[in-house]
């Protein structure tokens, strides 16, 4: 299966979460400023290049979450500069939840929005997925976690 595309995720977010700002490209991130509760997601790649990996931001009170299924953690002057911005704790997930392998991470970023949007936890990573070799049947659980969550 390919990987999503911005569309297609906003289409599914904004009826679902109030809160949920939009897709956006690296480059595109600089001027928003999430309040609480607000979230984004940003594709790693410049808006006039092919999409490549998707993370999402989400809002507390008091921190900023970054959220990277592959836990690759890139950080560009762009999600830098963002995260600076909001001059907040940073917390972050630390296991990987998607193989590389996957094309998935749109799904990633839709679910954890959504989860994030009703529990004030980040570490639910053991809870839902595996985080051993298996990685792959992660995708099959995102999927279903998200179809039960948008009933």
């Amino acid at each position: 299966m390919e990987g999503l595309s911005n569309i297609f995720i906003n289409n599914t977010l904004f009826p679902l979460d109030r809160f949920f700002r939009g897709v956006y490209s690296a480059n595109e991130i600089s001027s928003i400023m999430l309040k609480p509760q607000e979230s984004i997601i940003v594709n790693l790649s410049y808006s006039f290049e092919p999409g490549t990996h998707f993370i999402a931001f989400y809002r507390k009170e008091n921190s900023l979450i970054y959220f990277d299924s592959l836990c690759m953690y890139f950080l560009d002057s762009n999600l830098k500069a963002f995260i600076l911005k909001h001059n907040l704790k940073f917390e972050y997930n630390k296991l990987p939840i998607q193989h590389i392998k996957s094309s998935f991470c749109g799904y990633y970023c839709i679910f954890f929005i959504l989860y994030i949007k009703y529990n004030s936890i980040i570490n639910y990573v053991s809870i839902f997925f595996t985080t051993n070799k298996l990685l792959l049947f992660n995708d099959y659980l995102v999927l279903k976690y998200i179809s039960t969550m948008i009933k």
